[in-house]
Protein backbone atom coordinates (compact mmCIF):
# COMPACT_ATOMS: atom_id res chain seq x y z
CA UNK A 1 0.00 0.00 0.00
CA UNK A 2 3.20 2.09 0.57
CA UNK A 3 3.68 3.04 -3.16
CA UNK A 4 0.20 4.30 -4.29
CA UNK A 5 2.11 7.58 -2.42
CA UNK A 6 5.05 6.38 -4.72
CA UNK A 7 4.05 5.82 -7.85
CA UNK A 8 7.03 6.24 -10.00
CA UNK A 9 8.52 3.26 -7.93
CA UNK A 10 5.53 1.44 -8.43
CA UNK A 11 5.83 2.17 -12.32
CA UNK A 12 9.50 1.24 -11.79
CA UNK A 13 9.15 -2.33 -10.37
CA UNK A 14 6.54 -3.54 -12.83
CA UNK A 15 8.69 -2.65 -15.62
CA UNK A 16 11.72 -3.88 -14.71
CA UNK A 17 9.70 -7.13 -13.82
CA UNK A 18 8.40 -7.10 -17.58
CA UNK A 19 12.00 -6.65 -18.84
CA UNK A 20 13.09 -9.89 -17.13
CA UNK A 21 10.59 -12.07 -16.95
CA UNK A 22 9.63 -13.84 -19.83
CA UNK A 23 6.79 -13.20 -22.46
CA UNK A 24 5.27 -16.56 -20.96
CA UNK A 25 4.54 -15.66 -17.59
CA UNK A 26 1.84 -12.53 -17.27
CA UNK A 27 2.47 -9.58 -14.92
CA UNK A 28 -0.47 -8.84 -12.90
CA UNK A 29 -0.50 -6.38 -9.51
CA UNK A 30 -3.13 -5.63 -6.73
CA UNK A 31 -3.26 -1.98 -5.87
CA UNK A 32 -5.72 -0.42 -3.32
CA UNK A 33 -8.02 2.38 -3.72
CA UNK A 34 -6.28 5.96 -3.78
CA UNK A 35 -7.77 9.01 -1.92
CA UNK A 36 -10.45 9.81 -4.69
CA UNK A 37 -12.05 7.91 -7.61
CA UNK A 38 -9.73 9.94 -10.70
CA UNK A 39 -6.31 9.50 -8.25
CA UNK A 40 -7.49 5.59 -8.58
CA UNK A 41 -7.99 5.69 -12.45
CA UNK A 42 -4.32 7.22 -12.97
CA UNK A 43 -2.80 4.71 -11.30
CA UNK A 44 -4.13 1.81 -12.58
CA UNK A 45 -3.70 3.54 -16.28
CA UNK A 46 0.23 4.08 -14.86
CA UNK A 47 -0.15 0.03 -13.94
CA UNK A 48 -1.42 -0.62 -17.35
CA UNK A 49 1.37 1.44 -19.22
CA UNK A 50 4.32 0.04 -17.30
CA UNK A 51 3.07 -3.68 -18.40
CA UNK A 52 0.50 -4.70 -15.60
CA UNK A 53 -1.73 -7.40 -17.77
CA UNK A 54 -4.47 -7.47 -15.48
CA UNK A 55 -5.33 -5.30 -12.18
CA UNK A 56 -6.78 -6.44 -9.02
CA UNK A 57 -8.60 -3.69 -7.05
CA UNK A 58 -8.95 -3.95 -3.06
CA UNK A 59 -11.95 -1.83 -2.80
CA UNK A 60 -10.86 -0.28 0.49
CA UNK A 61 -8.27 2.58 1.01
CA UNK A 62 -4.97 2.43 2.52
CA UNK A 63 -6.03 3.56 6.28
CA UNK A 64 -9.20 1.24 6.13
CA UNK A 65 -8.82 -1.95 7.69
CA UNK A 66 -10.47 -5.54 7.51
CA UNK A 67 -13.62 -4.68 10.03
CA UNK A 68 -14.49 -1.96 7.71
CA UNK A 69 -17.21 -2.68 4.41
CA UNK A 70 -15.21 -2.53 1.15
CA UNK A 71 -16.53 -0.35 -1.31
CA UNK A 72 -18.07 -2.71 -3.60
CA UNK A 73 -19.73 -0.04 -6.14
CA UNK A 74 -16.46 2.05 -6.43
CA UNK A 75 -15.24 -0.82 -9.27
CA UNK A 76 -18.58 0.59 -11.17
CA UNK A 77 -16.18 4.10 -11.61
CA UNK A 78 -13.53 1.77 -11.63
CA UNK A 79 -13.03 -0.88 -14.19
CA UNK A 80 -12.95 0.83 -17.36
CA UNK A 81 -9.87 3.19 -16.50
CA UNK A 82 -7.75 0.54 -18.36
CA UNK A 83 -7.86 -1.82 -21.22
CA UNK A 84 -6.73 -4.85 -19.23
CA UNK A 85 -9.15 -7.57 -16.95
CA UNK A 86 -10.43 -5.88 -14.31
CA UNK A 87 -10.45 -8.03 -10.70
CA UNK A 88 -12.42 -6.77 -7.55
CA UNK A 89 -11.39 -7.55 -4.31
CA UNK A 90 -12.62 -7.23 -0.92
CA UNK A 91 -15.65 -9.05 1.41
CA UNK A 92 -16.30 -12.01 -0.42
CA UNK A 93 -16.32 -14.29 2.52
CA UNK A 94 -19.23 -16.69 1.17
CA UNK A 95 -20.52 -18.30 -1.67
CA UNK A 96 -23.68 -15.97 -1.28
CA UNK A 97 -21.95 -12.75 -0.90
CA UNK A 98 -20.28 -13.47 -4.47
CA UNK A 99 -23.26 -14.25 -6.24
CA UNK A 100 -25.12 -10.69 -4.32
CA UNK A 101 -21.78 -8.98 -5.75
CA UNK A 102 -22.32 -10.43 -9.50
CA UNK A 103 -25.98 -9.91 -9.92
CA UNK A 104 -25.26 -6.15 -8.27
CA UNK A 105 -22.83 -5.78 -11.17
CA UNK A 106 -24.80 -6.64 -13.80
CA UNK A 107 -27.39 -4.25 -12.40
CA UNK A 108 -24.63 -1.01 -12.68
CA UNK A 109 -22.80 -2.02 -15.49
CA UNK A 110 -24.67 -3.03 -18.44
CA UNK A 111 -23.75 -5.69 -20.87
CA UNK A 112 -22.91 -4.74 -24.10
CA UNK A 113 -24.93 -6.32 -27.03
CA UNK A 114 -23.27 -9.18 -29.33
CA UNK A 115 -23.07 -6.11 -32.19
CA UNK A 116 -20.91 -4.13 -30.03
CA UNK A 117 -19.01 -6.53 -28.78
CA UNK A 118 -15.25 -6.78 -30.49
CA UNK A 119 -12.07 -9.19 -29.33
CA UNK A 120 -10.84 -6.17 -27.14
CA UNK A 121 -14.37 -5.47 -25.14
CA UNK A 122 -15.87 -9.00 -25.27
CA UNK A 123 -17.19 -7.29 -21.58
CA UNK A 124 -18.04 -5.04 -19.14
CA UNK A 125 -17.18 -4.62 -15.71
CA UNK A 126 -14.79 -6.13 -13.12
CA UNK A 127 -14.05 -10.02 -14.79
CA UNK A 128 -13.31 -11.96 -11.76
CA UNK A 129 -13.42 -11.61 -7.69
CA UNK A 130 -10.35 -12.34 -5.48
CA UNK A 131 -10.87 -14.01 -2.82
CA UNK A 132 -8.83 -13.87 0.54
CA UNK A 133 -9.79 -14.54 3.80
CA UNK A 134 -13.72 -16.21 2.59
CA UNK A 135 -10.82 -19.30 0.76
CA UNK A 136 -8.97 -19.69 4.18
CA UNK A 137 -12.21 -19.95 6.43
CA UNK A 138 -13.95 -21.75 4.20
CA UNK A 139 -12.00 -23.49 0.88
CA UNK A 140 -15.77 -24.80 -0.55
CA UNK A 141 -16.51 -21.57 -0.93
CA UNK A 142 -15.39 -22.00 -5.14
CA UNK A 143 -18.44 -25.07 -5.24
CA UNK A 144 -20.83 -23.02 -7.88
CA UNK A 145 -23.53 -25.16 -7.89
CA UNK A 146 -24.96 -27.93 -5.21
CA UNK A 147 -24.16 -28.68 -1.62
CA UNK A 148 -20.48 -28.09 -0.64
CA UNK A 149 -18.69 -30.90 0.29
CA UNK A 150 -18.64 -32.08 4.02
CA UNK A 151 -16.47 -30.09 6.08
CA UNK A 152 -13.83 -32.77 6.63
CA UNK A 153 -13.63 -33.73 3.19
CA UNK A 154 -12.72 -30.41 2.56
CA UNK A 155 -10.51 -29.97 5.11
CA UNK A 156 -8.54 -34.01 3.66
CA UNK A 157 -8.36 -32.45 0.00
CA UNK A 158 -6.82 -29.32 1.04
CA UNK A 159 -4.42 -31.16 2.80
CA UNK A 160 -3.66 -33.71 0.00
CA UNK A 161 -2.90 -30.57 -2.36
CA UNK A 162 -0.88 -29.14 0.18
CA UNK A 163 1.37 -32.30 0.19
CA UNK A 164 1.53 -32.65 -3.74
CA UNK A 165 2.24 -28.98 -3.99
CA UNK A 166 5.40 -29.36 -1.51
CA UNK A 167 3.85 -26.65 0.70
CA UNK A 168 5.79 -26.78 4.38
CA UNK A 169 4.18 -28.40 6.97
CA UNK A 170 4.32 -24.97 9.12
CA UNK A 171 2.12 -23.32 6.28
CA UNK A 172 0.09 -26.44 5.82
CA UNK A 173 -0.36 -25.91 9.72
CA UNK A 174 -1.36 -22.09 9.54
CA UNK A 175 -4.31 -22.51 6.79
CA UNK A 176 -5.97 -25.58 8.57
CA UNK A 177 -5.80 -23.41 11.87
CA UNK A 178 -7.73 -20.55 10.08
CA UNK A 179 -9.77 -23.40 8.82
CA UNK A 180 -11.01 -25.04 11.72
CA UNK A 181 -11.36 -21.56 13.27
CA UNK A 182 -13.43 -19.95 10.74
CA UNK A 183 -14.74 -15.98 10.31
CA UNK A 184 -16.99 -14.06 9.53
CA UNK A 185 -20.32 -16.14 7.87
CA UNK A 186 -18.28 -19.74 8.36
CA UNK A 187 -18.90 -21.32 11.69
CA UNK A 188 -16.91 -24.93 11.58
CA UNK A 189 -18.51 -28.05 12.86
CA UNK A 190 -17.49 -28.17 16.54
CA UNK A 191 -16.33 -31.96 15.82
CA UNK A 192 -13.20 -33.40 14.00
CA UNK A 193 -13.47 -37.01 13.28
CA UNK A 194 -15.21 -37.70 17.03
CA UNK A 195 -12.96 -35.32 18.33
CA UNK A 196 -13.74 -31.82 19.71
CA UNK A 197 -12.20 -28.90 17.36
CA UNK A 198 -10.59 -27.01 20.45
CA UNK A 199 -8.97 -30.40 21.23
CA UNK A 200 -8.57 -31.63 17.63
CA UNK A 201 -7.31 -28.10 16.64
CA UNK A 202 -4.82 -28.34 19.33
CA UNK A 203 -3.06 -31.64 18.10
CA UNK A 204 -2.39 -30.11 14.44
CA UNK A 205 -0.59 -27.18 16.08
CA UNK A 206 1.41 -29.71 17.60
CA UNK A 207 2.50 -31.61 14.71
CA UNK A 208 5.73 -31.16 13.14
CA UNK A 209 6.14 -32.85 10.47
CA UNK A 210 3.60 -33.37 7.20
CA UNK A 211 3.44 -36.91 8.17
CA UNK A 212 2.30 -36.13 11.34
CA UNK A 213 -0.60 -33.81 10.11
CA UNK A 214 -1.75 -36.24 7.44
CA UNK A 215 -1.88 -38.71 10.23
CA UNK A 216 -4.12 -36.75 12.67
CA UNK A 217 -6.47 -35.61 9.39
CA UNK A 218 -6.54 -39.56 7.66
CA UNK A 219 -4.44 -38.51 4.69
CA UNK A 220 -1.95 -41.11 3.15
CA UNK A 221 1.51 -40.47 3.10
CA UNK A 222 4.60 -41.64 2.91
CA UNK A 223 8.25 -39.73 3.43
CA UNK A 224 9.91 -42.02 1.60
CA UNK A 225 8.45 -41.13 -1.73
CA UNK A 226 9.56 -37.02 -1.07
CA UNK A 227 13.33 -35.50 -1.35
CA UNK A 228 14.80 -35.20 1.85
CA UNK A 229 13.68 -32.07 3.79
CA UNK A 230 10.29 -31.79 1.32
CA UNK A 231 7.37 -30.01 2.97
CA UNK A 232 9.99 -28.12 5.11
CA UNK A 233 11.24 -24.56 5.31
CA UNK A 234 14.89 -25.61 4.17
CA UNK A 235 14.31 -27.69 1.66
CA UNK A 236 15.07 -24.72 -1.48
CA UNK A 237 18.17 -23.73 1.11
CA UNK A 238 20.25 -26.80 2.27
CA UNK A 239 17.85 -29.66 1.05
CA UNK A 240 16.95 -31.39 -2.36
CA UNK A 241 15.66 -28.28 -3.36
CA UNK A 242 18.83 -26.62 -3.17
CA UNK A 243 20.21 -27.08 -7.06
CA UNK A 244 16.93 -26.50 -8.96
CA UNK A 245 16.63 -23.10 -6.76
CA UNK A 246 20.25 -21.94 -7.90
CA UNK A 247 19.28 -23.13 -11.60
CA UNK A 248 16.51 -20.85 -11.36
CA UNK A 249 18.85 -18.11 -10.90
CA UNK A 250 17.96 -17.94 -7.29
CA UNK A 251 20.19 -15.44 -5.37
CA UNK A 252 17.36 -14.44 -2.71
CA UNK A 253 18.68 -15.26 0.81
CA UNK A 254 16.27 -17.07 2.36
CA UNK A 255 15.74 -16.21 6.32
CA UNK A 256 17.22 -19.06 8.71
CA UNK A 257 14.80 -21.81 10.32
CA UNK A 258 14.03 -21.18 13.95
CA UNK A 259 13.82 -24.10 16.22
CA UNK A 260 12.44 -26.93 14.92
CA UNK A 261 13.32 -26.09 11.43
CA UNK A 262 10.46 -23.36 11.44
CA UNK A 263 10.31 -19.99 10.08
CA UNK A 264 9.11 -17.29 10.94
CA UNK A 265 5.27 -16.76 11.70
CA UNK A 266 4.25 -15.17 8.36
CA UNK A 267 2.58 -17.82 6.18
CA UNK A 268 1.44 -18.29 2.89
CA UNK A 269 -1.02 -20.72 2.00
CA UNK A 270 -0.09 -23.71 -0.50
CA UNK A 271 -1.45 -23.36 -4.23
CA UNK A 272 -3.87 -25.96 -4.41
CA UNK A 273 -1.70 -28.24 -7.41
CA UNK A 274 -4.20 -31.09 -7.80
CA UNK A 275 -2.77 -32.13 -10.96
CA UNK A 276 -0.18 -33.83 -8.64
CA UNK A 277 -2.10 -35.66 -6.48
CA UNK A 278 -1.73 -39.53 -6.61
CA UNK A 279 2.10 -39.36 -8.80
CA UNK A 280 4.50 -41.92 -7.90
CA UNK A 281 7.09 -41.20 -5.54
CA UNK A 282 9.71 -41.42 -8.16
CA UNK A 283 7.73 -39.24 -9.99
CA UNK A 284 7.67 -37.00 -7.06
CA UNK A 285 11.15 -37.25 -6.10
CA UNK A 286 12.13 -36.11 -9.58
CA UNK A 287 9.73 -33.27 -10.11
CA UNK A 288 10.86 -31.41 -7.00
CA UNK A 289 14.66 -32.25 -7.27
CA UNK A 290 14.87 -31.40 -10.75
Amino acid sequence: AALLEKPEVACDILKTLRRNLPLSCSLTCKIRMLSSTEKTRDFMRMCEASGAEAITVHMRRREERPAEPAHWDEIVRLWDAVKVPVIANGDFFTRRQIDEYWKHIKKAIPQPGAEECDEVNRHAGPVAVMVARGALWNPSIFCRTGEPPPFEEVVRKYTQAAVAANATFQNCKWVLSQVMAGGIGVTPPSAFGGVPMKTFNRQVSGARTMGAICELLGVPHQAADWPPKAHMTTFYRDGAGKAAFEAAGGGIEIADAGPNGEGDDEAVAAEPAMDGVGDGGAAKRARLAA
